[in-house]
């Protein structure tokens, strides 16, 4: 596939993409839902996916591609619903998409799925009961320098590594964040050198995770 440079801005029952200086919506005309939508991503095949705040995923039919959105094919660039509860999704509420290790990530109130691209099948699933400090995956991203996801979630920062599908190190404000809560979408990010910036209502903090130190030393005991 090849990667079509764009950005993509999901909004209230409109899907509006800037590819080359041009702009491109989708709408309930292209077959969306007529409500919120909170996602995008592409997969490895270049299907545009949707994620809803109540409908669950719409994708699109064929790659979308720039030199058919140049030619006015865009119109006929249709998307229909592929994963919702009634197909195996734990909700229709998704809250972020991405698209990792031939896999699309998605993150919801009830936890981290991989979902395979062609069936819709959940391949993993992380949440609280995997080590995740709570639920609601709301924003992540992952870092170029390790190829892990940092995950924000009201209850602080999490490291997943996404081959294994296991939760590595977690992070709150007794570890030194500002605050615990991820402060919505796109929140989190991860630049180059694998630095983490965790957006929250209450400021924005810089974890630096290459400056850790393993304390190899344990207390020693003393009784008074």
């Amino acid at each position: 596939m090849t990667y079509l440079e764009s950005v993509w801005f999901a909004g209230s029952r409109s899907l509006t993409g800037i590819v080359e200086n041009e702009i491109y919506d989708f709408n309930v005309q292209n077959g969306l839902p007529p409500t919120l939508y909170k996602a995008v991503a592409f997969d490895g095949k270049g299907h545009l996916w949707v994620g809803t705040l109540d409908d669950g995923i719409y994708k699109s039919n064929v790659p979308v591609n720039v030199e058919d959105l140049n030619e006015g094919i865009n119109h006929k660039i249709g998307f229909t619903q592929f994963w919702t509860r009634e197909k195996g999704a734990p909700t229709n509420h998704i809250e972020k998409l991405l698209w990792l290790q031939d896999k699309m990530w998605v993150g919801t109130q009830e936890g981290l799925l991989a979902v395979d691209s062609d069936t819709g099948e959940i391949v993993n699933r992380l949440s609280r009961a995997e080590g995740l400090p709570a639920d609601n995956t709301i924003s992540f991203a992952a870092s170029p320098a390790t190829g892990n996801i940092w995950i924000g979630t009201n209850q602080g920062l999490a490291e997943v590594d996404p081959v294994d599908t296991r939760v590595l190190k977690t992070l709150s404000r007794q570890d030194g964040l500002i605050d615990n809560e991820v402060w919505l979408y796109g929140s989190v990010q991860v630049d180059s050198e694998g630095l983490v910036y965790f957006g929250t209502a209450n400021g924005l903090s810089v974890y630096h995770p290459k400056l850790d130190r393993l304390n190899e030393f344990s207390p020693s005991l003393q009784l008074t």
